[in-house]
C-alpha cells in the first residue's frame, strides 16, 4: 500500500514505526496474517535493503549486506529476504528468509 511517510507522521525526527501484515491470495482467497508487530526505521535501516542483481540462467552473484548494530538493537530484522521471480525453491516458494546470526 503506497503512502507518503509525512502523511503518517514519519520524519527524520520520528523515523520508527511498528507494523503488522496480512496477505490475501487472489486466486484461492486464502489469508495469511502476521499479527506480531515489527519495528522499522525508515531513515536508518538496521539491515541494508534494496540490493538487486539480475542474473543470466545458471549464474550466481554475491550481494553485500550490512548491519547497523545500534539500530538493530532498537529495530531488529529477522533476516534478509531473497526473492526470485523465475525460480521456485525446493518448498515451491519464490522467497527465502536467510536468518541472521551473531
Amino acid at each position: 500500500m503506497p503512502l507518503l511517510a509525512k502523511d503518517v507522521g514519519i520524519t527524520s525526527a520520528n523515523p520508527r514505526f511498528s507494523y503488522v501484515a496480512q496477505t490475501t491470495d487472489l486466486t484461492t482467497g486464502n489469508v495469511d496474517t502476521i499479527s506480531t508487530s515489527a519495528r522499522f526505521n525508515a531513515f536508518n535501516n538496521s539491515i541494508s535493503t534494496g540490493a538487486l542483481v539480475l542474473l543470466a540462467p545458471g549464474a550466481s552473484a554475491s550481494v553485500p549486506v550490512s548491519i547497523d548494530r545500534k539500530e538493530f538493537a532498537r529495530t531488529p530484522a529477522l533476516g534478509a529476504m531473497v526473492v526470485s521471480l523465475d525460480n521456485m525453491t525446493k518448498d515451491n516458494e519464490q522467497a527465502l528468509l536467510l536468518h541472521l546470526g551473531d
